[in-house]
């Protein structure tokens, strides 16, 4: 499925779902996927005291953290954390924003879609979109959410990673 947000030239273009046996077996998003996999310790989620930044230290910069709200009037997503790479490319510190408070209403829409997606399906799902960027028109990338769970059921948090597909753009 592809989606496009619009057209106000701050949102991602060109989504699609992607399998993770798409990206390159080297990327860091497959680094993190391992990673991923090997602190669940064969549990559906690893809970978020499981993720140590010490063991993934080139992978922290491209990172962000999500934590999941839920409130009696619904779920919303707080960023908790959000790499200085990763920043720099969405030109966005999210650092505690609300979701709609970090991006304008058509990208915040299609970030709480598929924030949910990874709510609702309890594992990792990965993307292909094309990111605005201030010094091109768009840049492609892959982007990757994982869900942890403080009981092994509920996702509460989502650790994600935004990466151009052009590596010479994230050295």
């Amino acid at each position: 499925m592809t989606e496009n947000s619009g057209g106000d030239g701050d949102v991602y273009a060109d989504v699609v779902a992607v399998d993770f046996a798409d990206i390159p077996d080297d990327s860091l998003i497959m680094q993190f996927f391992a990673y991923w996999r090997s602190i669940a310790k064969g549990a559906a989620m690893p809970a978020r005291p499981d993720l140590d930044p010490i063991d993934i230290p080139t992978i922290i910069p491209w990172m962000f953290l999500i934590n999941v709200l839920r409130q009696p009037n619904g779920i919303d997503f707080r960023y908790r954390l959000v790499g200085g790479r990763n920043a720099e490319l969405v030109r966005q510190d999210g650092i505690g924003k609300l979701v709609g408070e970090a991006f304008p209403e058509a990208t915040a829409a299609l970030m709480r879609h598929s924030y949910m997606e990874v709510v609702e399906r309890c594992r990792p799902l990965c993307w292909q979109a094309s990111v605005p960027e201030r010094n091109r028109a768009f840049v492609a990338c892959y982007r990757a959410l994982f869900p942890f769970s403080a009981d092994g059921q509920t996702v509460n948090l989502i650790a994600g990673l935004l990466m151009p597909i052009d590596r010479r753009l994230s050295r």
